[in-house]
């Protein structure tokens, strides 16, 4: 890091740890963290001389719904606006002054901002009219305006709006004429009784068919004119996923699911195709390999040809033509779309933490990096995410992170000789989906972090030799204490070497022992999270609510296998406390541990194989796998078959294969064994809530002490800030009354 950069840094550090001194006997409020804001992860726009930064904020406190459905996922809201996105505010930030202005004005919900090519207009979705809408923000005077009453229709971030080169029109998704979708209007309706009612199942070989929550994408590619809102609709009522302007203004690729792969049921194949806007026809890329395309293909600066990921590899075509596929010794694992270079001679992809260039004459892969030390998790693009930036037109930029340090950063890479250099790295976790280059290729801004600060957007010049903070989304989280966090190495009985996050409670004192809380997640590397504010990585589950009340938080490493994943969390998850607790850190009589759905069935693996903890919280959990294999939604959906055999479950295979497997690592066949109480946390409305009532209906009669609180309005997480603040009041209450914790000591500094 050069000097400048660190000097910023340090800086910014004093200044937390000096917030943290003077509001040192006051711990973090669980109302401030329960209503605090967060970026969401949509598109975020750089006007194109730089000045101003449009960026989207989730604010818990303008959720207005009331959960979702019991028996399924609906995606949409009644406005057709995406259920994630209901509470959402645009803003602007200038990059020179710091100047922020909410341009929605919480009214109604916003995202996807995209500027149009004179930066003079900023166009994005808004339902605050009723429907979702395509809306202008013109900068000269302020003034907002509803483009067109065609409604808009864009489900996740893919789906964004496209300004042609001329600035005359917008390219976009919207609902069809006649189209009907299915949404939640905030409470679940009771339709008249009717005893002749009744669903009828019948089953199919094979079961390949696009299930029920593939509608939510259909609907039509449209141009909208930016002054009149005139509709030009280019394709109709068809599932799209992901879509791309090309350069020049003239043509679309589009990707489309057509079925379940084969043999992977979470997964679709798709179609990818090519739409002309002067004449409307449409042309199949040919021989299109089946799996998930890349957002959905890059176009070639002169907007001729496209190149794609399908399936871990790479291809190249062009209109009329058979598609090229780059060598077959590159094996791509990363979802980035390939970067063009500024000719469109060449392109570039990540495999084997390598970067590749293609030239495009040739179609062959050639590694420009050897083997590093560094993971590269992405190559820094241009404005327009389809060429590689390269200010001085010799360096490619990687956002990297480093598996030892857990330090994040970005560093240049010669793209002649391949040799690496430092521009920034530092203890920050930085989100890649947040990151954005001016047009001139001089600044860039993208969002991190640290263990004691908040996701925050930052900007720096192309040298990093001017790295500053450009906005505060929550000042009053910074007026409260936060706890260190540090990287701990311990090795499990096998000798298996892991690492975990540990964070410290507020003015640690190193010849005291503390109570622990174990934030546990099966088949994570949780040790990733020690420079993410709050720990868990998850702005819900804000884990300095402990740390500032006297608490050290755990966060281990926890690699599962198929076939004993219950095992495998205690011989993983158990070694990580002992390190914690020779290291003088944990009290040995105060531990807890908790986990939130896949951590909830965690902490139960954990209390029925040890008498170790003091108190468990289970949020959202579950214990029976036979019953997650045959969970069904209404539709006739079955998630749970792939899940267990070949996902997150780890079975391997059906129950009626392996039944002793499923058996052993269900928690709920051994609840008799469980001595540690447990608070259970469920909403109503989750899919599955019944996994939850089983464990308490077994525990009850069991006579444990237990105690299980359901939310009726809440899905598959705590949403609505009342019932958030009721939740963690809960959860310190019941780690309090088992754990003991003291109240933070001051610093030395702050007592004299």
């Amino acid at each position: 890091m050069t000097v400048p950069a660190m000097r910023g840094l340090a800086l910014l550090l004093v200044s937390v740890i000096s917030l943290s001194a003077q509001s040192s006997l006051q711990p973090l409020p669980v109302e401030t963290a329960s209503t605090s804001k967060s970026f969401a992860a949509v598109e975020f726009a750089l006007s194109p001389d730089g000045a101003w930064v449009a960026y989207v904020l989730t604010d818990p406190q303008r959720r207005k719904l009331q959960g979702l459905p019991s028996d399924e996922w609906k995606a949409f809201t009644c406005t057709s606006t995406p259920y994630l996105l209901a509470n959402t505010d645009l803003l602007i930030s200038n990059t020179k002054t710091g100047q922020t202005i909410n341009i929605s004005s919480g009214k109604g919900a916003n995202w996807g901002p995209k500027w149009s090519p004179d930066g003079k207009s900023l166009a994005f979705y808004s339902d605050r009219s009723g429907k979702a809408h395509v809306w202008i923000w013109e900068r000269s005077t302020g003034k907002l305006r509803t483009l067109t009453t065609a409604v808009v229709h864009a489900r996740s971030r893919l789906e964004k709006i496209f300004w042609t080169p001329d600035g005359r029109q917008v390219l976009t998704k919207i609902t069809g004429n006649t189209q009907t979708f299915d949404c939640f209007d905030g409470t679940t309706k009771r339709e008249p009784f009717n005893p002749a009612e009744r669903s009828v199942y019948e089953s199919e070989s094979p079961p390949l068919k696009l299930p029920p929550s593939a509608d939510s994408f259909l609907g039509d590619l449209a141009m909208l004119d930016a002054r009149s809102g005139t509709v030009q609709r280019i394709i109709k009522q068809e599932k799209i996923v992901a879509y791309s302007l090309s350069p020049s203004g003239d043509r679309v690729v589009y990707a489309s699911p057509t079925q379940l792969k084969p043999d992977n049921r979470l997964l679709f194949t798709y179609n990818l195709s090519v739409v002309s806007l002067s004449n409307g026809q449409t042309e199949r890329v040919k021989g299109f390999s089946p799996g998930a395309p890349s957002l959905p293909a890059s176009w070639s600066p002169d907007g001729q040809t496209i190149a794609y990921i399908s399936d871990g590899e790479c291809f190249i075509w062009s209109r009329g033509e058979q598609p090229r596929k780059v060598s077959a010794s590159v094996r791509v694992r990363f979802m980035q779309t390939p970067l063009w270079d500024k000719e469109g001679r060449a392109i570039y992809v990540l495999a084997d933490n390598k970067i590749w260039r293609i030239p495009t004459t040739e179609a062959k892969a050639t590694a420009i990096t050897t083997t590093w030390n560094r993971q590269i998790r992405s190559i820094v693009s241009r404005h327009d995410g389809q060429q590689i930036w390269s200010p001085d037109g010799a360096s490619i930029y990687v956002n990297i992170s480093n598996s030892v340090t857990k330090q994040e950063g970005f560093y240049r890479v010669d793209s002649r000789t391949g040799e690496f250099s430092k521009a920034l790295e530092a203890d920050i976790s930085i989100n890649p989906m947040l990151r954005g280059v001016s047009h001139d290729d001089e600044l860039m801004v993208y969002a991190a972090e640290n263990a004691r600060q908040e996701l925050n957007l930052w900007i720096t010049n192309r040298d990093f030799t001017n790295v500053r903070q450009l906005t505060r989304v929550n000042p009053d989280l910074e007026r409260y204490p936060a706890g260190e966090a540090r990287l701990i190495d311990y090795s499990t009985a096998d000798g298996k070497k892991l690492q975990a996050t540990l964070l410290l409670p507020v003015n640690y004192q190193s010849d005291r022992r503390y109570p622990l809380v174990v934030w546990v997640y099966g088949g994570s590397m949780l040790s990733a999270n020690v420079n993410r504010y709050g720990g868990s990585g998850n702005e819900h589950y804000n884990l300095q609510l402990f740390s500032s009340r006297g608490y050290a938080v755990l966060l281990p490493d926890t690699p599962l296998t198929v076939g004993t994943p219950m095992s495998d969390l205690a011989k993983t998850v158990l070694p990580a406390i002992d390190k914690t607790i020779e290291l003088g850190i944990a009290d040995p009589d105060r531990l807890g541990v908790m986990g939130a759905s896949y951590g909830g069935y965690s902490t139960l693996a954990l209390v029925i194989q040890t008498q170790r903890f003091k108190a468990a919280v289970m949020d959202v959990g579950f214990g029976n796998l036979s019953s997650m294999y045959g969970e069904m939604l209404k539709s006739g959906a079955s998630n749970g078959v792939s899940w267990a055999e070949e996902g997150q479950g780890r079975m391997g295979g059906p129950p009626w294969q392996f039944p002793e497997r499923y058996v052993q690592n269900s928690p709920a066949f051994f609840l008799n064994k469980i001595e540690t109480p447990l608070l259970i946390s469920q909403g109503g409305m989750d899919v599955s809530p019944y996994q939850a009532d089983e464990i308490f209906v077994g525990l009850r009669r069991l006579g444990k002490k237990v105690v299980y609180v359901r939310y009726e309005n809440e899905g598959h997480g705590i949403e609505y800030p009342s019932n958030r603040i009721d939740y963690w009041n809960r959860i310190l209450e019941w780690f309090a009354s088992h754990l003991r914790p003291a109240a933070p000591q001051q610093p030395s500094s702050v007592r004299n």
